[in-house]
């Protein structure tokens, strides 16, 4: 180990492009479905009904989103996989009752009304579009597990080979829908979720049959492994960051829902979050690239040099687009928006290039935090983000009603990137300052075996392009 080269920036790229191709597949998702749903009967209507029930579903699920670093953990442990397999579709199973029970029983009411301050019609909509996304909590717990077996087998390839599948399915779907006519629109773009999903979920579980065989009938267990309670050690605080962070969504919709046209605010949102997570998506997986590669400080200055530049250059490329007269021609082309809709969304583009700057500072951090060993800190700091974003946007629509909803929803989501940043950013030089003065600390065994066996696969955690803070723990 200590008679290897220093890190360079061409051994940091090899490491990172697989990652961001990775991510980038994942991402492309959501502008995939929104092709579909910006060309139903009423785009602001679909947009606004289609982003709120994902939202949701995507909260109900968290627990189910654990599932790939958990196996990855308690595999090396030789824990029982048919444990863990029981447990997912346990998991799945009651998040799937979660969803129905939002989309069929007062507790919608609840939901729409009070929580998510919504229109009759939206809900009403969203309500099918639960319906349909029902399924999906299931086959991602399904598939984490799968994922889980095929990283521990070394496998990563297939991985990205199984989110490839998910993005043709899906791109398939929106295409026959667009093409035919039918079933354009939030309902075409949710089928075409679940299908996708679901062909993904079974490419990777019959791709890992032999894998499955085999732990299945290993005889040797580690004593304690196979325990519930291991698995609820390890478990819990994953669930508690992916938790936070799936809050993030269902809160900017219920502060969006105040506002005096809540259908075209939260149809804003819906347009801006996957281009969010599609330009975004590279600068996350600096995180995976923070866990694995550093072995001393001197390779941690040369990885954020390697950092601010890239960042430089995604924020550079994106104002490109969103700060020049390319940006009127990108939306009417590639967003098929109402006038209305492309007004509202139109000046929130114009922040977007400072997004990947501060994702780029919190990735860092928050690895240098991880390789420290201080989870604890990223557990207690995660609320902090949600309580500011309730406060601020709280705040804005009350101090002016009229206020740009789009503009809120991306204030909102750069402000909480923006104070992980900060916060994440000064409990990692303390935790440096604390450290021996030429090695940055190793955390605990379970979070380094973690990093390495996950960081070829990272994105493939996200079921939607999501941030890395479900490794977190």
């Amino acid at each position: 180990m200590g008679a290897e080269r220093p890190l360079s920036p061409r051994r940091i790229l090899s490491f990172y492009m697989p990652l961001v191709l990775n991510a980038a597949l994942l991402a492309l998702a959501g502008p995939i479905l929104n092709l579909g749903v910006a060309r139903g009967h009423g785009p602001t209507l679909e947009l606004a009904a289609f982003w709120i029930a994902f939202a949701i579903v995507v909260f109900a699920q968290s627990a189910c989103l654990v599932f790939q670093p958990l196996t990855v953990t308690l595999l090396d442990r030789r824990a029982p996989l048919a444990t863990l397999a029981t447990a997912a579709l346990a998991v799945g199973l009651a998040a799937t009752a979660i969803v129905l029970a939002v989309a069929l029983t007062p507790l919608g009411d609840l939901v729409f009304h009070g929580l998510i301050p919504t229109r009759v019609p939206t809900a009403r909509l969203a309500r099918t579009v639960l319906v349909l996304l029902s399924p999906l909590p299931m086959l991602v717990a399904l598939r984490g597990v799968a994922n889980g077996v095929a990283v521990v087998a070394r496998r990563t390839p297939l991985l990205a080979t199984a989110t490839l599948v998910r993005v043709i399915t899906l791109a398939g779907v929106v295409a026959v829908a667009i093409g035919s006519g039918r079933g354009v629109g939030a309902i075409g773009a949710a089928w075409a979720l679940v299908i996708g999903t679901a062909i993904e979920t079974l490419f990777v579980v019959g791709a890992t049959r032999p894998d499955w065989r085999g732990r299945l009938r290993d005889p040797r267990p580690r004593a304690g492994a196979g325990r519930h309670g291991v698995l609820l050690g390890m478990g819990a605080p994953l669930l508690v960051t992916t938790l936070m962070w799936t809050l993030t969504r269902p809160v900017v919709s219920a502060i969006l829902g105040r506002l005096p046209d809540p259908d075209l605010a939260q149809a804003a949102f819906g347009v801006l979050l996957p281009v969010v997570l599609v330009t975004c998506s590279p600068v996350w997986s600096l995180l995976e690239v923070g866990l694995v590669l550093p072995r001393d400080r001197a390779d941690l200055g040369a990885l954020i040099r390697f950092a601010a530049a890239t960042a430089l250059v995604f924020a550079l490329a994106i104002g490109v687009v969103t700060l020049t007269p390319l940006r009127d021609p990108v939306l009417r082309l590639a967003f098929h928006l109402p006038p209305e809709l492309e007004r509202a969304v139109a000046p929130a583009f114009a922040l977007l290039p400072l997004a990947p700057l501060f994702l780029a500072a919190r990735a860092l951090a928050q690895a240098m935090l991880m390789n420290a060993g201080r989870t604890g800190i990223l557990l207690a700091l995660s609320p902090v983000k949600i309580l500011l974003m309730v406060a601020t946007g709280l705040a804005v629509i009350a101090a002016r009603p009229g206020v740009n909803g789009a503009l809120v929803a991306i204030g909102l989501l750069l402000g909480g990137d923006l104070v992980d940043a900060v916060l994440y950013g000064l409990a990692a030089r303390r935790a440096l300052a604390s450290a021996d003065a030429h090695a940055i600390p190793l955390a605990s065994w379970q979070v380094r075996r973690l990093a390495l066996h996950v960081a070829p696969a990272a994105t493939a955690l996200a079921d939607d392009g999501a941030p890395s803070e479900r490794r977190a723990a």
